[in-house]
């Protein structure tokens, strides 16, 4: 199984993201109760310049007593419905978007899967999807764009919005790595 999980308490979620029921009221009564842990895959480097590696993650999940939603919450920077953490994605496309690698060369640097299939080598899918979904705001909901451009350009403009909002004493992919943690 993946690493320890947080308890319960340490990041119970302050409210409820469908009905806003208070994760604990004023009287400590519980709204949002635990609801257990689920191991979740992650894929790309742990830091900028690392290897690529396959991990586990443990989340927790909760669940409102109020509407009955269920909701996964994390330390790490897991995106939903990815295998790559959100620093891997936004350095995949800072890479292949800003200084122009092709995407090949970005997998070889940040997936650690090292053999691939015939439809891999002649790219990466994942880039231009995840490309597709950075320019519409679907991966960090601060940042998108309506340029008129082709993809590779409206991403360099998306990976550009997304950069500051990193520390400013690193270099460019360790501030983006930290900006697509931190914009999640």
């Amino acid at each position: 199984m993946g690493g320890r999980a947080p308890s319960v308490d340490a990041v119970r979620p302050s409210c409820c993201a469908r009905c806003s029921t208070p994760g604990r009221t004023a009287t400590g009564r519980c709204g949002l109760y635990g609801h257990g842990v689920r191991v979740r895959q992650l894929l790309g480097p742990v830091v900028v310049g690392g290897a690529p590696v396959l991990r586990e993650v443990t989340v927790r999940r909760y669940q409102c007593r109020q509407c009955r939603l269920v909701m996964t919450v994390t330390t790490e920077a897991l995106m939903p419905r990815k295998h790559y953490g959100a620093g891997t994605i936004g350095l995949a496309l800072w890479l292949w978007a800003v200084t122009g690698r092709p995407a090949t060369k970005v997998r070889r640097e940040l997936s650690p899967w090292k053999r691939l299939g015939a439809a891999a080598a002649s790219g990466w899918a994942s880039v231009k999807r995840w490309a597709r979904e950075a320019c519409s705001g679907g991966l960090w909901q601060v940042i998108g764009t309506t340029l008129e451009a082709c993809l590779r350009e409206r991403t360099e403009r998306v990976m550009r919005q997304l950069s500051p909002l990193g520390s400013a004493e690193h270099s460019p992919d360790q501030c983006l790595w930290c900006a697509a943690h931190q914009s999640r």
